[in-house]
């Protein structure tokens, strides 16, 4: 190459040489060209999706962004460093907070009636359960009369009766000995679809008069009850053992008989508690030969012992003053 360049001048020269580079290089791209493929182009990671979260706020929250539904943007990576929506406040005015505080003043038996009416008006109680409550409170603090002002102020509220809020009333009245009111109740009762053919209602009653010495009312009402139960398709065998007590403490064995059979004839299964009705009917009625034979008739039949059974028969024993309790035991 130097002897090329011997006899040119210096600017010659240069440009003999930039040509002869640019040439070598148009060559070389130009053999590469068509020896090779292109390469492919390069992969590149992808994109981080972003995330969309919504939070359902609470409707009742205060916060300053308590809107209906909020939107966050981010990525996947810092979603989880996302706050919380804010939980929700606990309010006394709602039925379960409401039901849970009124119980616990019942449990304690402390505060008197007119708080606990404060504390309805304050808190808007408007639920039955929570009357109900407040209509037992009555009652163990030995304040009946408390009862028919409740029962008004129910009434005022529109909350509906059920037959434990009878049952409170008619309780209410039993402790005063105004048996007038008592019917009272009873016949507003019979006006309720909802627990006039409920059989709680005609023991409840029933048991009233029974108590009084008024048997003729109270056989009225037992009357009543047994056509209940007869024609109930489900009927309940706890209603049976009531009507079975309540015509003996009426005094009248044969209908306690009577209601037995028929106990029986509605359930095949007969358990010991329902025994335990009739012989304590049959003991409070003196009807010692009544009372061994079906307690070997249960005696026979049981599959499992319990010692309340043989108890009543050997109460009814002692009460004649016919001791010969070793003798049922060991037959």
């Amino acid at each position: 190459m130097e002897q090329r360049l011997k006899g040119l001048s210096v600017e010659e020269a240069q440009a003999r040489v930039v040509s002869g580079v640019v040439r070598r290089t148009r060559k070389t791209t130009s053999s590469a060209a068509k020896t090779s493929t292109p390469a492919p182009p390069p992969i590149l990671p992808p994109k981080k999706e972003t995330v969309e979260i919504v939070d359902i706020l609470d409707e009742d929250s205060d916060e300053e962004e308590s809107s209906l539904i909020r939107k966050r943007k981010g990525t996947a990576s810092t979603a989880g460093k996302e706050k919380s929506p804010p939980a929700k406040k606990a309010k006394h005015d709602q039925p379960q907070s409401a039901f849970a505080l009124v119980g616990q003043q019942v449990e304690g038996s402390s505060v008197q009636v007119q708080e606990c009416l404060q504390f309805c008006y304050v808190n808007h109680l408007s639920h039955v359960v929570s009357f109900n409550n407040l209509l037992n409170l009555c009652l163990k603090i030995k304040q009946p009369e408390k009862v028919p002002q409740l029962i008004s102020e129910m009434k005022k509220k529109q909350v509906p009766l059920n037959v434990h809020t009878y049952s409170f009333w008619i309780q209410s009245y039993q402790l005063v000995g105004d048996l007038a009111g008592v019917e009272r109740v009873f016949h507003e009762a019979q006006e309720d679809s909802f627990v006039k053919d409920d059989w709680v209602i005609h023991s409840n009653v029933a048991s009233v008069f029974i108590e009084f010495g008024q048997f003729e009312k109270a056989l009225l009402h037992l009357e009543k009850l047994k056509n209940v139960l007869n024609n109930s398709d489900n009927p309940s065998r706890n209603a049976f053992q009531h009507l079975i007590s309540l015509y003996a403490g009426a005094g009248k064995l044969d209908s306690v008989i009577q209601t037995w059979n028929t106990l029986k004839s509605k359930f095949k299964v007969h358990y010991k508690q329902s025994y335990l009705s009739l012989l304590q009917a049959l003991s409070r009625l003196d009807d010692i030969k009544g009372l061994e034979n079906y307690f070997r008739e249960w005696e026979s039949t049981c599959k499992k012992y319990d010692d309340r059974v043989p108890a009543v028969v050997i109460g009814a024993y002692l009460k004649q003053e016919m001791y010969y309790a070793r003798h049922m035991s060991n037959s």
